[in-house]
């Protein structure tokens, strides 16, 4: 662009804008298009009189191309995440757009809408725009926002047939079942592991499982004992655990012995007995 006149009475002649990237024009309104800066740009004026004139050089860049902006997403405060699946997490979200722009620059390295979520969720959203020092923006995409906080939920049913507080041989012995339920929003897990995330272990009353009694292949209760202890346990796709214990059980899946014994007394009468 180049705008001149004259303020002697001669009047203007002749003026004219030159580019250090070649070319030249002389119209009062000549216009380049560049997206290069540190440009060294030129005018010049010439009155009826032959007096010149040049102006002072003036180094400006012209950028027309929108910035790029990248959803990006930073958790915190989460837990066990080496078993959170598919996106999930049980901490907080803070969703943001990355700008980058490889002429006139960022204005801001954030987009201008970034936000945190510290709630239950399963939603997406935009974080704004970003914007390049020339003025020129762009929209931030969704990304995705996965949150569930809250630990599922289970329950143990103890099947079999039970008397005097004992659970005996019937139907080869009692067996367990478990129920898992998650309300937080990710769902009971299927990563692999504890029973897909979903399952039982059994014990002696102090939970420890050196001995374990229940038969995970059978669902069975396969060895004899007091005092056991089944415990379920589930896990959501966000990493929270949940273990419950259930109710003692003592087992006993073995019929008596009865042993036949005989004695000679000094008349030679036998006597016979059970024992």
């Amino acid at each position: 662009m180049n705008s001149s006149n004259d303020s002697g009475p001669s009047g203007l002649s002749s003026s004219g804008l030159t580019s250090s990237l070649g070319g030249s024009g002389t119209s009062s309104a000549t216009q380049y298009n560049t997206t290069s800066s540190g440009v060294v740009w030129s005018c010049y004026a010439y009155d009826q009189a032959g007096n010149y004139y040049s102006d002072s050089l003036t180094r400006f860049g012209v950028d027309d191309t929108n910035p790029k902006c990248t959803s990006d997403k930073t958790d915190s405060g989460a837990t066990n995440t080496s078993e959170a699946v598919e996106g999930w997490t049980n901490g907080n979200v803070r969703v943001f757009g990355k700008c980058s722009d490889y002429e006139s620059g960022c204005r801001y390295t954030e987009s201008d809408l970034p936000k945190e979520f510290t709630t239950n969720t399963n939603t997406t959203y935009a974080p704004g725009k970003v914007e390049d020092i020339a003025g020129n923006t762009s929209t931030c995409s969704s990304y995705p926002v996965k949150i569930d906080k809250t630990s599922p939920t289970c329950s143990i049913t103890i099947n079999g047939t039970k008397k005097n507080d004992w659970y005996n041989s019937s139907g080869g012995g009692p067996s367990a079942s478990t129920t898992c339920s998650d309300t937080g929003g990710s769902g009971i897990s299927e990563k692999n592991g504890e029973n897909n995330g979903c399952g039982v272990k059994t014990g002696y009353k102090d939970t420890t499982f050196a001995t374990p009694v229940y038969d995970s292949t059978s669902a069975k209760y396969v060895n004899d004992g007091f005092d056991r202890r089944a415990i379920c346990y589930a896990k959501d796709k966000a990493g929270n655990v949940v273990r419950k214990e259930g109710k003692t059980i003592d087992v006993d899946t073995h019929a008596p012995i009865i042993s036949f014994c005989w004695a000679v007394n000094k008349s030679d009468d036998y006597k016979y007995g059970f024992a």
